[in-house]
């Protein structure tokens, strides 16, 4: 387990990293000060952690209620936080009832839950969506109509934003946290810097082969590269300290 403490003078707290954390009681103790405790989830994060969260609450002796509320972002609006507010009410919750939001990324959850590596999951959850991208422009090529072509678009976009969510979750897991500033900014600087070369060679090729299909195919071919990339080169962060460790002078 992996504890950052974030300095803010009376107000500061730990955030804890690690894995199968959701079942140590030892960890809420310290901050649950009144008799009761509220779990706000959703619908899909519940059956997967709500049970373990709850059992580990059990031998704090508090008053433990759960709101339950529907997935998905159409339902971050204030009727769906009333729902809260009506839940504290019917629990009789006052000043020191703490609230504890148990949530996260819905696929990301549903992998997680299945492995026992969360570098692998991660990996598996910014692979995945990253090849689907590849498949999806590659396929332009030999789109039957502009419909078809504007739809694949959409789907290989929609698959690309997925694998980024992951890829920067990735990052937080394998680094440690005084080199995350640096590379999470080496990274946007590879992304502007992709964002000035990118239409420049796509049109160059588009001019050169004359037509747009050199270019759709030079697009799947940077996906399938990271790809494969993430496939060889991340691992988790013991395999990393071993070989940081290998190559430090004595």
């Amino acid at each position: 387990m992996i504890t950052v403490k974030v300095e803010l003078g009376d107000r500061a707290y730990p955030i804890h990293i690690g894995a199968e954390l959701i079942g140590q009681a030892a960890l809420f103790a310290p901050h649950i000060a009144g008799s009761a405790v509220t779990i706000v989830t959703n619908t899909t994060v519940d059956p997967l952690y709500g049970d373990t969260l709850r059992a580990a609450l059990a031998p704090l002796g508090k008053q433990v209620s759960t709101v339950v509320l529907p997935d998905g972002e159409a339902y971050k609006n204030l009727e769906t936080l009333n729902l809260i507010f009506d839940a504290l009410l019917g629990a009789r919750a006052d000043r020191k009832t703490t609230l504890i939001a148990l949530g996260g990324g819905v696929i990301g959850d549903i992998v997680y839950k299945r492995m026992d590596d969360p570098i692998k999951a991660r990996k598996l959850v910014a692979t995945i969506p990253l090849a689907l991208s590849g498949v999806a422009v590659l396929s332009i090529t030999s789109a039957g109509s502009l419909t078809a072509a504007v739809a694949l678009i959409a789907a290989a976009l929609l698959f690309l934003t997925g694998s980024c969510q992951s890829i920067w979750a990735i990052q937080h897991e394998i680094l440690p946290l005084h080199r995350q500033g640096g590379v999470g900014g080496f990274i946007h600087f590879l992304s502007n810097l992709s964002g000035i070369i990118g239409p420049a060679l796509t049109g160059m090729l588009i001019q050169y082969f004359g037509g747009y299909h050199s270019a759709f195919m030079f697009g799947a071919l940077i996906d399938f590269a990271g790809v494969l990339a993430m496939l060889v080169f991340i691992r988790s962060r013991p395999q990393i300290s071993a070989a940081v460790a290998a190559h430090s002078p004595n």
